[in-house]
């Protein structure tokens, strides 16, 4: 006992590991490494969920995240602060970019925009075909007065035109005068009763100003049906009476009935009324009718003072712009 005794208080002894080993002691490892005690596992990974609903794996990412809770609350605010940082910059980039460049090629582009391209100048099929001048003539009216008639064709198919023209004659020219041609339209364009001393000779047509103006295929499919559908005229009960059988001044008296036979009504109907001979023209007369309704029957009484004056037919050439909405009646209530 004094032997053990003495051995625990010898310092010398318990950390001199090449001493003399007691009886039944157990040699030291190799190279004085003394044995350490072996690591023991948390309790918590003991425990064991009877019930099966909260497993071990789930109550150890519970406490991970229960314990770096602060970390990852400072992760996903500083991942915030970085993601906003960097959309505002973009933005601030994106509105400086415009300010500087993009303000002006959007001006640029509105105005591009608020104009259309005129395909004529480099698709000269595009362009209307010329106005045609069939025939000039002079018809011999009351006294020392005459009317100068030309035959003109607009033969484009979606080109309506405005017409400024006058006379040309021997008698000197003629004031100038206005007309709109439809598309595919052939009429008449006078002037008529020119003051003449004598009988004008060579009388020609010359065309001021023409405006041509397209028809919008997306507005008008058709232009020659539209026009067709619109323009349904006719002359029915037609009668001439020699102004030597007329009652008062002697005057050639042309009466027919006037048919609208289109389902439009017009606030003011205008005509040039073409008097005919055996299919030759030998005078004009104008006819306005006001609040022509659609499908009406008008009772039509001309007068003309032309000396020697016979008819045996008329003709209608209406001066109505249906494309314009202002020439139409609205419908009756």
């Amino acid at each position: 006992m004094w032997y053990t005794i003495m051995n625990m208080l010898n310092i010398y002894n318990a950390n001199n590991h090449d001493r003399p080993l007691e009886p039944g002691a157990a040699k030291p490892p190799a190279g004085g490494a003394v044995p350490t005690a072996k690591a023991k596992q948390p309790a918590y990974l003991k425990y064991q969920d009877p019930t099966g609903e909260f497993t071990t794996q789930q109550l150890t990412y519970s406490l991970w995240f229960v314990t770096h809770r602060v970390f990852l609350y400072r992760l996903l605010t500083g991942v915030l602060v970085v993601v906003g940082s960097v959309l505002w910059l973009f933005s601030l980039w994106q509105w400086g970019n415009y300010a500087i460049f993009g303000y002006s090629a959007d001006h640029n582009l509105y105005r591009e925009l608020s104009s259309f391209p005129d395909y004529t100048l480099f698709a000269p099929q595009l362009n209307p075909q010329p106005i045609q001048v069939l025939e000039a003539r002079v018809l011999p009216g009351a006294g020392n007065k005459y009317d100068f008639v030309a035959d003109v064709a607009n033969t484009n198919e979606r080109w309506k035109v405005r017409l400024s023209y006058h006379f040309e004659t021997a008698a000197g020219p003629t004031p100038s005068r206005s007309t709109t041609l439809l598309p595919n339209e052939n009429r008449l364009v006078t002037e008529l009763g020119f003051e003449s001393l004598g009988t004008p000779q060579g009388a020609t047509i010359v065309l001021d100003q023409v405006t041509w103006q397209r028809i919008d295929p997306h507005v008008v499919a058709s232009a020659t049906q539209w026009q067709a559908e619109h323009l349904q005229f006719s002359a029915t009960n037609f009668e001439f009476t020699p102004g030597s059988t007329v009652d008062g001044p002697s005057a050639q008296r042309i009466t027919f009935t006037l048919v609208n036979q289109s389902s439009y009504g017009y606030k003011e109907a205008r005509f040039l009324v073409g008097l005919y001979l055996q299919d030759g023209l030998v005078g004009v007369v104008p006819l306005t009718l006001n609040n022509l309704a659609s499908l009406e029957q008008r009772a039509v009484d001309l007068r003309s003072f032309a000396e020697s004056l016979t008819v045996n037919e008329v003709r209608l050439f209406p001066l109505i712009d249906v494309y314009d909405e202002d020439v139409f009646l609205l419908p009756a209530p």
